[in-house]
């Protein structure tokens, strides 16, 4: 069975990037996991700080430009698709 996250390709990003600033976004169906998910951020990309967005979340389109002022080096966005062409 295939994992929920394929962590592994996050913290290679993450880590090969030496991101600092990374937002988890969440779709309504991984909330109630996101302190889950965080540890498993926190234990393997050390040199980074992760902040947990739990605001609406409607699609692949739905970046939340609120937090455009964080500048962010990386925003994951969870549970979404993508696009096809």
């Amino acid at each position: 069975m295939k994992p929920l996250i394929d962590y592994e390709k996050y913290f290679d990003k993450i880590n090969k990037n030496n991101f600092k600033l990374v937002c988890l976004q969440f779709p309504d169906g991984l909330k109630p996991k996101s302190n889950e998910i965080l540890k498993n951020f926190e234990e393997n990309c050390k040199n980074t700080i992760f902040f947990i967005y739990l605001g609406s979340c409607f699609g692949a389109c739905d970046y939340p430009f609120e937090l455009k002022e964080y500048n962010f080096d990386y925003i994951i966005q969870f549970g979404h698709n993508e696009f096809i062409r």
